[in-house]
């Protein structure tokens, strides 16, 4: 279920249960918030930066495998749109 605001996606552990992944912008900064097992928040001046602060407490090797998850292309999209309706106003 998306919630307004906010880009709702899942990412695949090779290890380990899925993580649901929330993006949502808040003004200058990107807030991403994770649920399942333990939930974390990550603040960022990009989208990008957000979900990395989030992720961290998994391991550098978790995130940087979760970072290169193909899930993430369709909420790049989102993002891309999203800054761009930004910057446009």
């Amino acid at each position: 279920m998306q919630t307004a605001g906010w880009i709702e996606f899942t990412l695949s552990r090779r290890q380990g249960s899925p993580v649901a992944v929330s993006l949502r912008r808040a003004g200058e900064r990107w807030v991403a918030q994770l649920d399942g097992n333990g939930a974390a928040i990550g603040l960022g001046t990009s989208a990008r930066a957000a979900l990395q602060a989030a992720l961290e407490p998994f391991g550098e090797y978790a995130v940087t495998q979760l970072m290169a998850d193909v899930a993430l292309l369709e909420p790049s999209c989102r993002v891309l749109e999203l800054e761009s309706q930004a910057s446009a106003r």
